[in-house]
């Protein structure tokens, strides 16, 4: 099964990207061109963290906001501290970095980041990881699917011609 298309359209909110490099604002701009990105309102902004924490002291934060950082551990996690002074409880938070450090993940989960993504990675997986955000475990499937098959196919296709005219 091709979980790229299993993925369920999102609802429409706001988000704002932040990138460092530029092959990230190219997969960045390949998460926001998603199909299933079609209700979400995106923008995306050179700079990373500290045009993050920038942009939001002028205008309101978004309901997700997405990070690429080259920091260290430590001014990694005194950014977010500042970018969280600003964001509401809402606010969803994305950190896309190179550190593969799982102490690293448990502190940056611990502080609120709703995911954190390591290079390299698929547009898919971002959007999978913005879908797991916003799904709503309690909402039924959105519909089904029911197929029928027969061994004599000329039959099966006269009555579908017949029943299609």
């Amino acid at each position: 099964m091709d979980m790229k298309h299993s993925i369920a359209p999102l609802p429409r909110m706001t988000m704002q990207a932040f990138w460092e490099e530029a092959k990230t604002r190219a997969l960045l701009q390949m998460i926001a061109d998603d199909p299933r990105m079609v209700r979400v309102e995106a923008e995306l902004h050179a700079g990373g963290l500290p045009s993050a924490i920038e942009a939001f002291r002028l205008k309101p934060v978004p309901n997700l906001i997405i990070i690429e950082t080259k920091a260290d551990r430590d001014l990694l996690l005194l950014e977010l501290d500042a970018l969280a002074e600003l964001c509401e409880e809402t606010t969803k938070v994305i950190v896309i970095g190179d550190l593969n450090d799982v102490q690293l993940y448990r502190t940056l989960m611990a502080r609120g980041i709703s995911d954190y993504v390591i290079h390299p990675f698929e547009p898919a997986d971002v959007v999978r990881a913005i879908a797991a955000l916003y799904a709503d475990p309690a909402q039924r499937l959105v519909g089904r699917v029911i197929a029928v098959t027969g061994a004599k196919g000329g039959l099966v296709f006269q009555r579908w011609r017949i029943i299609s005219r």
